[in-house]
């Protein structure tokens, strides 16, 4: 389970993961429809790759969530798809 968060009065956003937007280096927060796409530059190196942004989507229409990055050659790779899920209160 990850979180994900959105501010939508400051139109900046944070993803927890892996290869993250953290919390302290908010994105900022684009709104197209029913999808909401958070995304930051970046410089930094994993497994000998540069890394130049990191983006985050979520349609609020099916509740999907897709993280990308962006190389330095400009190609982009999804790194996670999946589902958000509801919140449930536990029974106690």
């Amino acid at each position: 389970m990850l979180i994900a968060g959105v501010d939508f009065d400051q139109k900046t956003g944070w993803y927890q993961g892996d290869f993250a937007i953290s919390e302290g280096s908010k994105g900022s927060l684009k709104v197209n429809g029913t999808k909401i796409s958070v995304s930051r530059p970046a410089m930094f190196e994993r497994f000998g790759v540069v890394i130049t942004q990191e983006e985050f989507t979520i349609d609020r229409a099916d509740g999907s969530i897709v993280q990308t990055l962006t190389f330095k050659n400009d190609k982009t790779r999804h790194i996670l798809k999946g589902f958000c899920g509801g919140l449930t209160t536990a029974p106690f």
